[in-house]
């Protein structure tokens, strides 16, 4: 769905007040890191008020910034760092030198042409209207 995690217009039509679950993606191609977190914790406050029972997983990147995250509502278990989750497979390197390799390969079965991927949606959605 496109549209603003921040805005209430939007979370209204994702009927996040329903839902039973909200995944909240952080955008790893922006530059401020810091600044994408901490509106990742800011989409966590919206999602907890309008449904105070929802659970709420979230995708950070940077690990520092864990605690933005948890402060907003977000159990620490339901948080998942990006940069923490290649570093630990990276790590993990060393006592399976085959893992890394093996989960690209399974990631990346599908060729991207026979998926049907399109590499400019981000710029498709940027320029779509928020609002229905």
């Amino acid at each position: 769905m496109t549209g603003d995690g921040t805005s209430a217009v939007d979370l209204g039509r994702a009927r996040v007040d329903l839902a039973t679950a909200v995944f909240l993606m952080a955008d790893g191609s922006q530059t401020d890191h810091n600044k994408q977190d901490a509106m990742t914790a800011l989409r966590a406050l919206m999602a907890r008020r309008t449904n105070p029972s929802v659970k709420i997983y979230a995708q950070i990147l940077q690990p520092e910034n864990e605690h933005m995250v948890m402060t907003a509502g977000v159990a620490r278990h339901d948080i998942m760092c990006s940069n923490q989750l290649r570093l630990a497979l990276l790590g993990n390197a060393t006592v399976a030198p085959g893992l890394p390799t093996m989960l690209l390969n399974l990631i990346q079965s599908i060729s991207w042409r026979q998926s049907g991927f399109d590499a400019d949606w981000q710029a498709r959605r940027r320029s779509r209207s928020l609002l229905p």
